[in-house]
């Protein structure tokens, strides 16, 4: 389990996926939903875990993959308790993370995620939000890294 902790010159500590997450009135998207031969296999999975859960090293009673096949985002599933991990700009059609309600994540959703303010527009549609979100420094990022350069200047 992940423990608050602040990082670099910031005074926040990381967000828990469901504390960035809280609150967004987002309404569903076509894009949400996660289909394909895997797609059942999302909702067995525990949030915070990928598809290392259907292995025989955790104990599946049907194991449906070898151990250390897959990348480590595949069929991967936030979790409300943890930081979130990177959302890719260009994922396949099972690459994570996805919600713990088994969907894809929602454009507000992956835009909370990334830390811009819940009134700042990004335009195009879903696919192109998330290239332009995937592609971006994540704005508490980059204000940690400009504190650090006139911290570094004084």
């Amino acid at each position: 389990m992940w423990e608050r902790r602040k990082i670099g010159p910031l005074d926040n500590p990381f967000v828990t996926a469901g504390e960035a997450l809280a609150g967004i009135k987002a309404p569903p998207e076509p894009e949400e939903v996660h289909g394909g031969m895997y797609a059942g296999f999302l909702d067995e999975i525990p949030p915070g875990e990928n598809y290392l859960h259907y292995t025989e090293r955790r104990n599946h009673p049907q194991p449906k993959f070898e151990w250390r096949s897959r990348y480590w985002n595949f069929l991967l599933k936030l979790s409300p308790n943890e930081a979130a991990p990177t959302i890719q700009a260009e994922p396949g059609p099972n690459v994570g993370p996805f919600h713990w309600e088994n969907r894809r994540l929602r454009a507000a959703e992956a835009q909370a995620l990334f830390g811009y303010p819940r009134d700042f527009e990004i335009g195009g549609r879903r696919r192109s939000i998330q290239r332009q979100l995937g592609n971006s420094v994540p704005p508490p990022l980059a204000k940690a890294v400009g504190l650090a350069v006139v911290e570094s200047l004084s």
